[in-house]
């Protein structure tokens, strides 16, 4: 399958390229280096890079993972300052697949076969691999009445191999099974009794029967026959058992308060309040992660045009922060996220290009969505470069309330439209 992949770039506080500098791959919030190991291309190459590398003369950081995961880059050089920068290494949509016989590619044939059983077809008309599994033929099948020793047949099972009752009719299954778990197999046979001999029991209340309670031998008691309570009150009755309450309380779920034998609201719960209990457990203190990456493979920026970049994709929604069906271009901060703080930053690749600056902005909607438009981070890179080159923009931590929303935009002039590869737009929550 296809590696996950990342390529971003080392840059200085002027958002210049670092080449040569040291790059330490780690696991998110910590300074550990990552457990997977890190590839150098995608598969099936094997050439692995060491933890921690350096960024090559344009300071490109580019490796490839097994699995996708977040990262924190850790990058440093003498003579710059040493960041650590979280990112996202993300799974590669296609690659090649290549068939190996001990580590040597195979050329293409149109006929596998396995053992006797089965024949893999390839119909060789096309480069990608197309099967087909199926029977080698009826020879290989083995016949429902035929014995086969496990492990030493070559042959397959029918599909309606079944295993038969012996002198048990069909029918008897149920009773058969009831004998075996409680006689000795020399009673078996005459202790046999279908459901119509259960006492006023027909075979369709089976079910009824096996759920009422025995009262005195004689007959069953329901819910309704318990004081003051109808069927629908099911869950009064066992609080009723359980508490010696009575039968006018209201049936609550509820935490036991030892203090009084009362009970506990989540309003009580210190800080959180009814409708906030689920999603008190899924805040930044219990997780490792709390936020949003949206991705967008490409945008053309026209020139000399702030252009409010669109995200149709998401590597990462916690918390339902941004939707792909409508204003794909905002990261909102819901309700469970009020006042709390976040860092908000906007990366993309712009094509090679040597004419122009190139500028990325970050906006912060106020006034719970309504309000003025603040620009909280700026990033220009004021020579163009003849090669492929990253670009990232970050803001400070800001403390945002319910329905604010954050936007980027991408500027160019370099004399027409450019092309924005590989954009992602983050929005992390920090806490507190």
């Amino acid at each position: 399958m296809a590696r996950a992949h990342i390529v971003t770039y080392a840059l200085d506080s002027e958002g210049r390229p670092i080449g040569g500098a040291t790059v330490r791959v780690y696991e998110p919030g910590t300074t550990t280096s990552i457990a997977q190991t890190i590839y150098a291309a995608d598969s099936p190459s094997m050439v692995t890079k060491a933890n921690p590398f350096t960024s090559d003369a344009d300071g490109r950081i580019e490796f490839y993972l097994d699995n996708p995961q977040f990262v924190d880059l850790n990058v440093s050089k003498v003579g710059y300052d040493t960041k650590t920068i979280r990112q996202a290494v993300i799974q590669l949509t296609s690659s090649a697949l290549v068939l190996e016989d001990g580590g040597t590619p195979v050329t293409q044939r149109n006929t596998i076969d396995f053992q006797n059983g089965f024949i893999l077809n390839d119909n060789g008309a096309a480069p990608q691999t197309e099967i087909n599994l199926d029977y080698a033929g009826t020879a290989e099948l083995a016949d429902v009445t035929s014995a086969e020793n496990a492990g030493a047949s070559s042959k397959v099972p029918r599909g309606d191999h079944v295993h038969a009752h012996g002198v048990i009719a069909s029918g008897d299954h149920h009773t058969e099974y009831v004998q075996e778990s409680a006689h000795t197999a020399a009673a078996h046979d005459s202790l046999a009794m279908s459901h119509d001999s259960l006492s006023g029991v027909s075979a369709n209340d089976h079910h009824t029967q096996s759920h009422t309670h025995n009262a005195d031998g004689s007959g069953a008691v329901d819910h309704g026959s318990l004081t003051g309570l109808t069927d629908d009150d099911h869950t009064q009755y066992l609080k009723e058992k359980a508490s010696g309450g009575t039968a006018s309380e209201t049936p609550t779920h509820t935490h036991a308060d030892a203090a009084n034998a009362g009970t506990v609201s989540h309003d009580v719960l210190t800080g959180v309040d009814a409708n906030d209990h689920h999603n008190d457990l899924h805040r930044a203190d219990k997780h490792s992660y709390v936020g949003v990456v949206a991705s967008a493979g490409s945008e053309s920026i026209p020139d000399a045009t702030e252009d409010t970049l669109q995200f149709s994709g998401e590597v990462i929604d916690t918390d339902l922060f941004h939707s792909t069906s409508s204003n794909q271009e905002r990261l909102t901060v819901t309700a469970p996220f009020n006042n709390y703080k976040v860092r908000v930053r906007c990366r993309g690749i712009w094509t090679a290009n040597s004419t122009g600056r190139r500028e990325l902005r970050i906006y912060h909607k106020t006034g719970g969505g309504v309000g003025a438009d603040v620009k909280i981070g700026h990033s220009t890179m004021t020579a163009a470069s003849a090669v492929a080159v990253g670009h990232e923009c970050f803001s400070a931590a800001v403390i945002p309330v319910t329905g604010d929303y954050f936007y980027a935009t991408a500027f160019q002039n370099s004399g027409g439209a450019m092309s924005l590869d590989d954009v992602y737009f983050e929005m992390e929550v920090l806490g507190t």
